[in-house]
């Protein structure tokens, strides 16, 4: 467990365990998100290695009918 700023924590662990690929769940969310920036986004804008951002399905999103 770490505290800190998240982006920034997921980088340096990965540096610490010399990992080959930071692998991430992201919500895909939109609107100020995108704008801002979310974790995801900000761990592959700064990590010095490989990251695979993995998200749902749009189906997975929809409500059920």
């Amino acid at each position: 467990m770490r505290t800190g700023v998240p982006w920034q924590a997921i980088c340096e662990a990965a540096r610490e365990q010399e990992a080959e690929l930071i692998i991430l769940g992201s919500h895909g969310y939109g609107g100020f998100d995108r704008l801002l920036g979310t974790t995801a986004a900000k761990v592959v804008n700064h990590a010095d290695r490989s990251v695979m951002v993995v998200r749902q399905p749009d189906s997975a999103k929809a409500p059920p009918r």
